[in-house]
């Protein structure tokens, strides 16, 4: 997703939101495979393994490119999925 569209897309989901609404987000995908697979796999194993996934440590002073995002999203990576 492109900083534009996450923009938009933020935007939009704002608007629709009461004043002390919030909404939670991910964003997910697998890369590296090593064989093509079709998206509702990769979803599916997105969907099965997250929360079983530890988070990544990320480097000291990383903040959201957005100021409309509050906090830092967890980053997890699925290697399992990978192989």
């Amino acid at each position: 997703m492109t900083l534009l569209a996450a923009r938009r897309f933020l935007e939009m989901v704002a608007s629709k939101l009461e004043a002390n609404e919030r909404v939670f987000l991910a964003e997910a995908y697998l890369s590296n495979k090593g064989e093509r697979t079709a998206h509702t796999a990769d979803a599916a194993t997105i969907l099965r393994e997250f929360w079983e996934t530890e988070p990544e440590a990320l480097k000291e002073g990383v903040e959201p490119i957005l100021g409309m995002i509050k906090g830092v999203p967890q980053v997890r990576i699925f290697r399992r999925a990978l192989h």
